[in-house]
């Protein structure tokens, strides 16, 4: 079914809207897959049905977002793209024979990591927090057939992803204006506080505060002895650094919290900065 408006007439509103949520999802999803296999797949978006046929061991994906009854977007892979996907994904953890029923459920954790990144993308475009939850689905709601996502991975393999959208999604996002008024958010800053985030939510990482550095000589260290005073490159006034598995992430001020010493923290410190200060250019 094409986007039409009462007319019948197709509505350059809507087909800009289904633009907008193709594309913003497949940036997402190239997101995804970097982050899980630390290679950059190119995902373009294009109107008409991807090449091959969805039927047979289909996966069928389901993502409602709380912005009305029935307003979702659904996703199919023929079972040739979710096999490379899962394994491509699986292949990256050193699983190296991945089973078919591992590839799948390795896809469909892609696909909810994918649109938990168009989740903050319509969390931007619409200006309030919007719920949203996925599912494997058979049968699907009346939806606005909207595209296709073509992945080519470095390697030269490609996989695709078919997309479609309930009218209730379409005319939620209408009441935010035209799609192009608003650019889509940056995927990587959407997924830095969603679906890469899940992925480390769990690990643990050691914290320590450094008050400052200097270097000795090792004629000098020797001669430490009990009541010896280091001198630091820090004066009592300067932040200390807030360190987190080796790297500075936050500057703050030392306090007392019950008898324990503490870290108040003062300035959380920019990409950049922490980029350089983890020696990454």
């Amino acid at each position: 079914m094409s986007a039409a408006d009462s007319s019948g007439a197709p509505s350059a509103t809507r087909l800009a809207q289904i633009e907008w949520l193709g594309r913003t999802c497949g940036e997402s999803l190239s997101q995804v897959l970097e982050a899980l296999t630390g290679e950059r797949a190119a995902v373009s978006w294009g109107e008409g049905a991807p090449q091959g046929s969805a039927a047979g061991a289909a996966l069928r994906w389901r993502q409602d977002f709380g912005l009305g009854a029935g307003a979702a977007v659904l996703a199919t892979l023929a079972a040739d793209s979710w096999r490379k996907i899962g394994a491509r994904v699986l292949g990256a953890a050193g699983v190296e024979e991945p089973g078919e029923q591992e590839s799948r459920n390795t896809c469909l954790e892609v696909l909810s990591q994918s649109f938990a990144g168009l989740q903050k993308a319509i969390e931007q475009r619409t200006g309030r927090a919007v719920a949203s939850a996925g599912q494997e689905a058979e049968n699907w709601p009346e939806a606005e057939r909207a595209g296709s996502l073509k992945i080519v991975h470095p390697d030269g393999l490609e996989s695709s992803v078919e997309l479609a959208c309930t009218p209730p999604l379409l005319e939620a996002l209408g009441h935010t204006g035209d799609a192009h008024s608003r650019p889509a958010p940056p995927a990587a800053e959407a997924l830095s506080a969603s679906a890469t985030l899940d992925l480390l939510r769990d690990i643990e990482l050691p914290v320590s505060i450094s008050f400052g550095r200097t270097e000795m000589a090792l004629q000098d260290v020797v001669k430490l002895t009990a009541g010896s005073v280091i001198e630091l490159d820090r004066s009592v006034n300067d932040p200390v650094s807030v360190i987190v598995n080796g790297t500075a992430v936050a500057l703050g001020e030392v306090v007392v919290m019950e008898g324990n010493y503490g870290v108040r923290i003062r300035e959380v410190l920019s990409r950049e900065k922490l980029l350089r200060s983890s020696g990454v250019r």
